[in-house]
């Protein structure tokens, strides 16, 4: 599985310049954190979401699936989530209570998480009724894969909302960001494993 290594690699030097950035005081590009906003793994990140979601589309077409169409949509509104921070602008409207110790805001981004999450898994849950046993083994796999994004991006990242610990940053960060671009690219080379078979049944 080269593509997994290659990615699994890339994601491990973005890790190793985000210290790198975090240590060395001649490294000046905020660009090199792996948390900040279009930075240069934020954007390898969205290319990794996009082939997913392609990928998928395209199985869609091939096998006319709805299943596949349905996981295809989840990967582009990660894609658009991502890259212009929909629930992050949403959560900060003034009227989300705030629950488990957390703010208001990061309250708002677990809720509008929750809401597409189980929006998206229901139409699944739907296209998965009527599927045949291999896009049901396909889709068990994905979601065991999703259900790592949401506890790494949402259980994570609120904890790290709770714990507020200036020398604990580095690690919060590290595991949500760094622990997503890695279960992004074993996604995509899931995905990417199954094109020759999808095209063959």
């Amino acid at each position: 599985m080269p593509i997994l290594y290659l990615c699994i690699l890339t994601d491990i030097v973005f890790v190793a310049l985000n210290v790198l950035y975090e240590l060395h005081p001649a490294v000046t590009d905020p660009a090199l954190q792996i948390a900040q906003d279009r930075g240069y793994s934020e954007v390898f990140q969205y290319i990794k979401e996009f082939w997913i979601a392609g990928t998928l589309m395209f199985f869609a077409w091939r096998r006319r699936s709805a299943l596949y169409l349905a996981w295809s949509g989840l990967f582009f509104y990660l894609l658009l989530d991502d890259s212009l921070r929909i629930h992050e602008n949403w959560s900060k409207a003034p009227y989300f209570p705030s629950l488990f110790g957390l703010n208001s805001h990061a309250s708002g981004e677990i809720i509008i998480a929750a809401a597409v999450g189980m929006s998206f898994l229901g139409l699944i849950a739907i296209a998965y009724r009527s599927a045949p046993p291999f896009e049901r083994t396909v889709s068990k796999f994905l979601t065991w894969l999703l259900f790592s994004l949401a506890f790494l991006g949402v259980f994570i990242d609120g904890l790290h909302s709770i714990i507020q610990v200036t020398l604990l940053d580095p690690v919060f960060t590290t595991l949500e960001d760094g622990g997503e671009m890695l279960v992004m690219s074993l996604t995509l080379s899931f995905i990417l494993l199954l094109t020759e078979r999808v095209r063959q049944i």
